[in-house]
């Protein structure tokens, strides 16, 4: 390369890049996030409530992968669910959840029949639910169907987990996505 040419690239100021602190729940927020919901959320059982949420913000998944989840793909034993989306490559990935999770979810399937899905919710009814836990969320935390993902990923770079592991359980394509946790 020239020297001009490099001195001319050289010359460009680059824009700032806003960094924006994720804010997201943790594990001390689902208790209270849950109880609120029981207590005030009357329209959707309980039970199908809890599961999915704990179920959510243990596994890292997205709202759309917990859709195509069938019961099939979750094994409460083992501890492990195998998420696979409908697209031309076919690819899954296996995720993992702490027993308390799995206890909660079997109570949940005990009580309710697979239907379309494992629980039995389209996107439209997760987005309603997270909308109404949102209302009695205390504090500056905003509740999202991302933000389980996002408290997920969190505790995993608490626990020091590596950064390539965190990344094949949240099936990022790019580590930057998942690195973006990783160096607040």
């Amino acid at each position: 390369i020239e020297s001009n040419i490099l001195d001319i690239v050289n010359s460009f100021k680059l824009l700032p890049v806003e960094e924006r602190i994720i804010e997201c729940l943790d594990q001390k927020d689902l208790p209270n996030v849950i109880s609120g919901g029981i207590t005030f959320l009357t329209s959707v059982n309980p039970d199908k409530m809890k599961a999915l949420i704990y179920f959510m913000f243990y596994t890292g998944l997205r709202a759309n992968e917990i859709t195509h989840l069938k019961r099939k793909d979750i094994d409460l034993k083992e501890l492990t669910a195998i998420v696979r989306l409908p697209s031309k490559s076919n690819n899954e990935r296996h995720v993992f959840f702490p027993p308390k999770t799995s206890e909660i979810v079997g109570k949940y399937f005990e009580i309710e029949a697979e239907g379309e899905n494992a629980f039995n919710v389209n996107y439209a009814q997760i987005r309603y639910i997270i909308k109404k836990l949102n209302q009695y969320l205390i504090g500056s935390k905003k509740l999202t169907p991302h933000s389980l993902r996002h408290g997920f990923t969190q505790m995993l770079a608490e626990d020091e987990v590596s950064v390539r592991v965190a990344q094949r359980l949240l099936g990022h394509k790019n580590m930057n996505s998942t690195l973006r946790y990783y160096n607040p």
